[in-house]
């Protein structure tokens, strides 16, 4: 812990000099090991753009691609397209130019701005990107790479140039689909320097998570706490990564939850915060759950504890050449046992196949993802085939030196799961009842999230700045 929680101290560093040629030079290393690219094949990207209101002229924010950031390190420069000349590893950036007035409005970089502002090579506009791409040779001697893919987290579609330079990349080789599972396979492992960032990022969300802690008493509501928490980040270089979740007492139960200004604490309710920060494109993802007023109660600690067990008893897993899923089975067991001990759960829990199934009840969610440029950031391609084909961000492949995950239990008393249990013909009778329902008066949801760095023996524990046994939390907030 930072040697004064009152104050932040260390500052963020800035992105080092020549990042973004080392990612360029990652992947394109990564691409020259494969058949798939051509060696004077080009890459050809989308940059930012705005999100704007269907029916307002202003805009909503800027939304930056997270790939071509990775390569070019352009956040606002809305318009803007970069192409990587794979033989040459030559990056260029087109830009389009301001139409009349246009300037007046925002602001239009100059290419030699941008040769300045960015790591790349040259820049041209928009405007000449036939002229770019005919100088490379006949339409037909060298193929184009969109970034073209399904995401297997959201299942959207990517974002490519293909449609606004249709009329440009007619007649010539285009390959849509192949870039992109490269481009996420070389972004699940974090060179050293994109470490230091998410140390940055978790730095900041640690200290917003302490303050926190420190403004929480009865009476404030949800929404309060929220922006509490965004304010203490922002004021600090740092943004908030996704939609904060701030829960009050059995609003726990929901996974995704958005704080609301009408719901206050009360005394002897948890708070369950899951939330981050956002320094240089990267994120944190770290979640804590408290009492509002300090004290945990028994039936409060006892899941707590029992969270917390499942976290320290996966991680005896998390290291390279062990397939992540074993970890996620493991919690489920744990928190299996737990219950039974508790009471919770009844009869004779002989088996681990039964206790995965009871244990899903109480945790209906993967044990972590991996995190960077996303919050969920996306798998790659050495996943093992899933039968199950819903959107995920964690498949189920071997643990690697270098990958950046998040591991979080958590246990939740959410009705329509519990009513399903209750009523399940083969499961109903491994249900106590009454004992589940008398702990959900006092819990909601519990979670414990933390972020990990896979190392060459184990793990390294990001987050571990932040306390999270049930007694230093509420020795922390006695202060």
């Amino acid at each position: 812990m930072e040697s004064n929680p009152h104050k932040f101290t260390g500052g963020i560093a800035p992105v080092p000099s020549g990042f973004f040629r080392r990612n360029r030079e990652r992947l394109l290393t990564m691409l020259k090991g494969t058949a798939k690219f051509e060696s004077n094949g080009l890459i050809f990207l989308s940059g930012p753009h705005y999100l704007r209101r269907y029916d307002d002229d202003a805009t909503e924010r800027i939304i930056f691609e997270p790939f071509f950031y990775y390569l070019f390190g352009i956040t606002e420069d809305v318009d803007t397209y970069g192409v990587i000349e794979i033989a040459t590893g030559k990056a260029i950036v087109f830009a389009r130019p301001p139409e009349p007035g246009e300037e007046l409005g925002r602001r239009f970089r100059t290419l030699d701005e941008f040769k300045a502002a960015y790591e790349i090579d040259d820049a041209w506009h928009t405007i000449d990107l036939a002229k770019y791409f005919d100088s490379k040779g006949a339409k037909d001697s060298y193929t184009i790479y969109l970034n073209g893919g399904i995401s297997p987290v959201s299942s959207l579609p990517t974002l490519t140039p293909q449609e606004t330079f249709k009329a440009v990349l007619e007649g010539r080789k285009v390959n849509l689909n192949d870039l992109y599972m490269y481009g996420r396979e070389v972004r699940v492992f974090k060179s050293l320097e994109e470490v230091q960032i998410l140390r940055d990022a978790i730095k900041i969300a640690n200290f917003a998570h302490r303050a926190v802690w420190r403004m929480s008493v009865a009476g404030t509501s949800e929404k309060q706490l929220s922006d509490y928490f965004s304010s203490v980040n922002r004021i600090y270089n740092s943004d908030v990564p996704y939609p904060n979740i701030f829960c009050a007492g059995k609003n726990g139960a929901y996974l995704h939850y958005e704080p609301s200004p009408n719901v206050l604490f009360e005394n002897g309710q948890l708070c369950l915060n899951d939330s981050g920060g956002k320094v240089h494109g990267y994120n944190s993802d770290i979640t804590r759950t408290f009492p509002i007023n300090g004290k945990f109660s028994q039936k409060q600690r006892e899941i707590y504890d029992l969270v917390l067990l499942s976290q320290t008893k996966s991680l005896e897993l998390t290291k390279p050449g062990i397939l992540w899923g074993k970890s996620k089975d493991l919690s489920k067991i744990v928190i299996a046992d737990g219950l039974h001990k508790l009471k919770l759960l009844q009869g004779n829990l002989d088996n681990d196949a039964l206790k995965l199934k009871l244990g899903g009840y109480f945790m209906p969610h993967g044990l972590g993802h991996y995190i960077g440029l996303y919050v969920h950031d996306l798998p790659g391609i050495e996943a093992q085939p899933d039968p199950d084909p819903r959107p995920k961000p964690r498949p189920d492949r071997i643990l690697e030196k270098g990958m950046v995950i998040t591991v979080e239990p958590g246990i939740y008393f959410i009705d329509s799961l519990l009513e399903r249990g209750y009523n399940d013909k083969e499961y109903g009778q491994y249900f106590n009842r009454a004992v589940i329902e008398e702990y959900k008066k006092e819990v909601g949801g519990v979670r414990i999230e933390d972020m990990y760095l896979i190392t060459a023996d184990g793990y390294e524990d990001l987050s571990r700045d932040l306390i999270k046994t049930a007694d230093a939390i509420e020795e922390f907030m006695r202060r």
